[in-house]
Order: structure tokens, then sequence, then C-alpha cells
């Protein structure tokens, strides 16, 4: 009895050990599956995780690429922008070193005028020093025919010295003086009659006379020229200073500006202090204010920005721009 008990409480025990085996397998392969499943969804998660990685990384590339390209296109514009700004700055230098040089060349133009006057002057000058010696040479020559005439006692010893003398000092006058309009048939007739020393005298002094008029004249003359070339140039640039007359100079904050048909203008201009038309500055427009009763000039100020309202006064008044009556606010007039 004791070992059929034995026995049955042995085979309970191992079937009791069979079936808690099965459970902790069975228990087991189904931790199992549960870690398969889990292992298989995280795979899958972490496929899915790496493909959006690379289109993450070809979108990345994609941009780092567009980004690249505008790059190179901000640096080319740049250098296109650099090129015309230096080209404006080299027009503009081209024209205010055009301008010296007009302006040069002018200077140099009015100094070789000054100095050919000058020089006529000068020769003016030396033709009249030569004369003045031709005339003292001349005194000196009829005082030594007066000594002869003196030491001489033989009338006709003298006629003929003083004919010899005379006729010296005539011929050297006439080279000297080109301007003496002189008859040698006269003046020899006129020694020949005795009155050699008041003759001799009249012609000098006629000689003289003449050429003094003949340097004045000159000298008025290149005066004149003188004076018409100051005339012809201030005219000049009296003209180069005038502005066309469809445009209207008038002034804001101390600087000058311009507008061209005023009446039909819609900007204003840039004015320098040579009256060279500039660039377009901002918004210009004449119109009637009916609440106003005013014609009035809408102007744009460019440096605040804004919009204000004057009265329209006469151009011969002064400045064109009147009293500030109002300002332009959400395309609205309004006034003060």
């Amino acid at each position: 009895m004791d070992l059929l008990n034995l026995k049955s409480n042995t085979i309970e025990n191992i079937n009791s050990l069979f079936e808690l085996y099965f459970k902790k397998e069975k228990e087991l392969n189904n931790d199992n599956q549960e870690y398969h499943i889990k292992i298989k969804s995280l795979t899958d998660i972490n496929d899915k995780m790496i493909n959006e990685i690379s289109e993450k990384d070809k979108i990345i590339i994609i941009k780092e690429k567009t980004i690249y390209d505008y790059e190179q296109e901000i640096n080319r514009l740049s250098n296109i922008r650099e090129e015309e700004e230096n080209s404006k700055e080299r027009g503009s230098m081209i024209v205010t070193l055009n301008k010296t040089i007009s302006d040069h060349e002018k200077t140099i133009s009015s100094y070789s005028k000054q100095i050919e006057i000058l020089k006529n002057k000068n020769k003016v000058l030396e033709d009249l020093k030569k004369l003045k010696s031709t005339l003292n040479d001349s005194n000196n020559e009829s005082i030594k025919i007066e000594e002869v005439i003196n030491d001489n006692h033989n009338e006709e010893d003298c006629k003929k010295e003083e004919e010899k003398i005379l006729n010296d000092v005539i011929e050297k006058s006439i080279e000297d003086a080109p301007h003496s309009n002189a008859d040698d048939a006269q003046i020899a007739a006129g020694l020949n009659e005795g009155e050699y020393t008041q003759e001799v005298e009249d012609k000098i002094s006629e000689k003289e006379n003449d050429s003094k008029e003949v340097v004045d004249k000159e000298v008025n003359k290149e005066v004149v020229d003188k004076e018409v070339n100051k005339e012809e140039i201030n005219s000049e640039e009296e003209d180069e200073n005038i502005l066309p007359p469809c445009y209207i100079v008038f002034e804001y904050k101390g600087k000058q500006y311009c507008v061209k048909d005023i009446e039909n203008a819609s900007k204003y201009y840039e004015l320098s202090d040579t009256l060279e038309i500039g660039k377009p500055v901002g918004y210009f427009k004449v119109c009637y204010w009916k609440i106003k009763e005013k014609t009035c000039i809408t102007f744009e100020d460019k440096d605040e920005d804004k919009k204000y309202i004057f009265v329209k006064n006469d151009v011969a008044k002064g400045n064109l721009l009147g009293d500030k009556i109002g300002y332009i606010e959400d395309k609205k007039k309004k006034s003060y």
C-alpha cells in the first residue's frame, strides 16, 4: 500500500512537474513571440527612420546646392553692381576731368591772348624807343650842322657841307622811321632854299606825331579787342549757366531744385551750384484744393519720407513753394 501510494504520489508529482514545465515553456514561447513582434516593430521603425533620414539628407543636399547657387548668383550680382558703380564713378570722373580740362584750355587761351597783347605792346614800345633814338640822333646832327655853319665863312662850302650832312640825316631818319610819310624830293627842295633847320624839325615833329597816333590807335585797338574777348567769355559762361526755359528753379531747406513744365510735372530734380540738372528726387504735382480754394503743390520730402502741401507762389515773387498748409496721409489731404 505504501508503495502504491508512493507511486501514485510520484506520478502525480511528475505530472505536476510536466504541467509546470509546459506551462513555463508556453509562457516563454509567448514571451519570445512578443519579443519577436517588438523587435520586428522596432526594426520597421528603424528602417522607416533610416529612410526618412536618407530623404532628409537628400533634401538637405538639394537645399545646400540651392543655397550655393544663390550665393553664386548673389556674388555675381554684387560684382555686376560694383562694376556699374565703378563705371558710374569713372564716368563722373571723366566728366569732371573734361570740365577741368576745358576750364584749363579756356584759361590757357585767355593767357595766350594776354601774352600776344603784351608782345604787341612790347613791340610798340621798342618801336617808340627806336623812334626816340632816331629823333635824338637827328637833333645831334642838326647841332653839328649849326657848328659847321658857324665855323665856315665860305657860303658855298657851307651849303655843300650842309647839303651833305642833311642828306645823310634824311636818309638815316627814313631808314629808322618806317612810318614816316615825308617826301624826299620836297625835303631836298626845302634844303636847297636854305630852310634846312626849321624844315627838318617840322618833318621830325610830324613823324613823331604820326608814330604816336599809330601807336595810340594800336594800343586802343588791343584794349578794345581785350574787352570784347572778356565780354564774349563772360557771355559764354553766362550762357552755360542758364537753364532751358521750360525749367523753374525753387528752394527747399536751403537747397536748390528745379521742375520741368510745372503745370504737367510729376517729379522734381536736383540742381547743382553750376545749374546742372541732376537725378529726379521725388513727387511734385500742382493741383487745386477746393477746401482751401487755393492752387497748391504736393511736394514729397525724401528725408522725412512724407508728402506736404504748399501754397503755389508766383515765380516772380521768389520761391515757388509758399506756406505749408497740409500733408498727405492714407492717400487723403489733411490740413494743419
